[in-house]
């Protein structure tokens, strides 16, 4: 909601100065005294009236043709914009997050329970996952919170064309009353091709013509800084009421000659040692395999299997002390290569080779980039994040982009990659797609110095775009737009729109599947108003810290 805030204009009245001695001034001809009042009260009132009414017209014409508020209704674009939900907190790990609700209270599911786990209705405990720790809680009488308030910047696309990543507001196709809110992904004249989580694209060509190579389009750094999703930092380490590390838990990372003290990880002598996430048996079970799984769809009714496929678009991140020189490197292993960022002899570089094997146990690495950089500071905390996403390798230091590159595969040698364990490929029963012919993402961090002490030693996973079940490609015409969820996997987006509402098909567009150009309404722009609770007697409180810009 906009409100314009107008001052009323002020009227000053003077009289003349007595004139002659004092003697009283010929007034002959003028109102009383009582009159002029009245006539100024009732303009008084008229101006008032007047800019009563002009300021409803204002707000009626900004909030028509400027902004306009919505409501985040349901999940679909979890977690970078929130529906109705339930917000957990693990007692052990401090860390809080988001969860789709599991009651509702009519069959068609429209309209969720606003008590979740109610005792009062005999309903079970809610028993999710907390992500940090991966240990079953029990919750019962958790309020349900409202989905995101948010700003929409209407008719923008007037002035400039929709761009790639924008997260729109649009008409539903299929029933044009709705509005949805998606991120944008495909353009007019493109086809496109959703491949182990990533957008590719081409442009379309005629029947006959010879298409081009598939392109991957990868995201600005603004937008992927706002998309990625954690899986695991220490500073979230599970801890008793004492403050002392769980006995019975153990983390992802493990290495030999690191100390753990519960949230720091450190060496109390120089030499080399290797932190691995996950480290065991490959053959073996594993907690921590590193999949494209939601945490908000931890409920029953989305809680799917067929939905954990292996990603490897990641983001490795760690804050480094040395205490003396010291020199680092950070390893993701997928899709049969090893991508790695290395800060070794005054250079910083991102590089990657495939992997090694009996037959070539020592590849040789293409070094992506790689520039001159003095060594970390000794006793000072270094923030390093390594970033894997979109076929690209960044290295960031202290919140700057020190080395970067990318590699240049199309969709079609993509998918050659992806299946990394050893079964019949030929067959035509083979399956890349599927989890056990999926190597799992390998993870480790090499150190070597003197004496180094690491916090905050975190994976974070970018988004994963799913494809429908028989369909990954898509053509899109000249006013044609493709959409997805974030949350892909509880999503009616694009991949699985099947029909188009009689009358869009008639006036707009009959393709099934698109966002036509005069469905557009806006662009997001701005959480103003993030999912309130109620737990001041129903009163409802502002997530503040969660105000933010949508990228």
């Amino acid at each position: 909601m906009v409100s314009l805030w107008l001052t009323p204009m002020s009227t000053s009245m003077s009289t003349p100065d007595d004139i002659s001695g004092g003697a009283s001034a010929d007034v002959s001809g003028s109102a009383p005294a009582e009159q002029q009042t009245t006539d100024a009260e009732e303009e008084s009132v008229k101006h008032t009236v007047i800019l009563v009414i002009l300021a409803f017209a204002l707000t009626f014409v900004f909030r028509t043709y400027v902004v306009e508020p919505f409501v985040i209704p349901t999940g679909s674009m979890a977690p970078t914009l929130l529906g109705a939900h339930v917000r957990l907190h693990g007692p052990e790990t401090g860390h809080d997050w988001a969860v789709a609700p599991r009651d509702y209270l009519d069959s068609a599911q429209n309209r969720p329970a606003p008590l979740q786990a109610d005792r009062s209705r005999n309903a079970s405990a809610l028993t999710p996952t907390d992500p940090m720790s991966r240990r079953a809680l029990s919750r019962r009488d958790v309020p349900l919170r409202a989905g995101d308030r948010i700003l929409v910047q209407k008719y923008i696309y007037f002035l400039r064309q929709p761009r790639r990543w924008d997260i729109v507001v649009f008409k539903n196709p299929e029933r044009p009353g709705e509005n949805f809110i998606k991120r944008l992904v495909g353009l007019p004249h493109e086809e496109l091709r959703i491949l182990d989580g990533d957008i590719f694209t081409r442009e379309r060509r005629a029947p006959g013509e010879v298409a081009d190579n598939w392109r991957i389009q990868r995201k600005p750094v603004r937008v992927q800084r706002a998309v990625w999703v954690p899986i695991f930092s220490t500073e979230h380490a599970p801890l008793d009421p004492e403050g002392r590390p769980l006995e019975d838990w153990r983390g992802p990372w493990q290495g030999e000659g690191w100390i753990d003290d519960g949230r720091i990880l450190r060496t109390d002598a120089a030499g080399a040692f290797r932190l691995e996430w996950d480290k065991g048996d490959e053959m073996s079970s594993k907690r921590w395999t590193l999949t494209d799984w939601t945490y908000y769809n931890d409920t029953p009714s989305l809680r799917l299997e067929r939905a954990r496929q292996p990603t490897s678009d990641l983001r490795m991140r760690a804050a480094i002390r040395p205490e003396g020189e010291l020199t680092f490197s950070a390893t993701i292993e997928a899709r049969r290569h090893q991508f790695q960022a290395q800060l070794r002899d005054g250079a910083a570089m991102v590089r990657m080779r495939p992997v090694p094997n009996i037959e070539n146990p020592d590849p040789a690495w293409t070094i992506l980039d790689s520039v001159p950089f003095a060594d970390l500071r000794a006793g000072s905390f270094h923030d390093v994040e390594f970033w894997h996403a979109d076929q690209s390798l960044q290295l960031w230091i202290d919140g700057e982009r020190i080395a970067g590159g990318a590699y240049e595969w199309d969709a079609e040698e993509r998918y050659r990659h992806i299946g990394g364990l050893d079964h019949d490929e030929e067959s035509p029963a083979f399956d890349r797609f599927e989890p056990m012919n999926m190597r799992p993402t390998r993870l480790w961090w090499d150190i070597a110095g003197d004496e180094a002490t690491l916090a905050r030693v975190g994976v974070d996973r970018d988004l994963s775009h799913q494809a429908a079940p028989g369909r990954s490609v898509f053509r899109l015409g000249p006013d044609h737009f493709f959409v997805l969820g974030d949350n892909t996997a509880a999503s009616s987006d694009s991949r699985v729109w099947s029909r188009v509402d009689p009358w869009v098909a008639g006036r707009i567009d009959e393709t099934p599947g698109v966002v036509h150009r005069r469905l557009m309404v806006g662009k997001a722009f701005f959480v103003y108003f993030p999912g309130p609770s109620r737990e001041a007697r129903g009163l409802p409180v502002p997530d503040f810290g969660r105000m933010r810009f949508i990228r």
